[in-house]
């Protein structure tokens, strides 16, 4: 079964995702070329301020991206119309990268990590109601 809205969702999602991950494992090899040992910064959280930003925003993406698109699946596997599910992802995937983009600021702007999550909030719930709504 091809899932479009699905798929695009999960691409533009994915446009996020890898430079990130990329991120993260630059950071801890800086962090650990300034311990002089390369490895100091290869496992876990860190005291780096920098560091412990970019695994949270990526582990944060990490965690809700999942979740986000298994609802926005099972909506689109279960008769969503395109025209209602497509700007639901759309805003999921917005609130993914500006909730990213504010963790990843400094100095924190935490207006736009707070619209980030509203936004995902909502663009979560919506998939959530409609199934339930399909159960019933």
């Amino acid at each position: 079964m091809i899932l479009p809205i699905t798929a695009t969702i999960a691409v533009l999602l994915g446009v996020l995702v890898f430079p990130l991950t990329v991120y993260v494992s630059l950071q801890r090899a800086r962090v650990g070329k300034e311990a002089g040992k390369l490895t100091a910064a290869a496992f876990g959280p860190h005291p780096d301020v920098k560091l412990t930003a970019t695994i949270r925003a990526h582990g944060n993406l990490m965690e809700y991206a999942a979740f986000g698109l298994v609802m926005i699946g099972l909506a689109e596997a279960n008769g969503a119309q395109a025209a209602w599910l497509m700007p639901v992802g759309l805003a999921f995937v917005a609130g993914r990268w500006l909730h990213t983009f504010a963790m990843l600021t400094n100095p924190y702007p935490p207006a736009l990590r707070g619209i980030g999550m509203v936004t995902t909030y909502a663009a979560i719930v919506g998939p959530v109601i409609y199934l339930g709504l399909q159960l019933i």
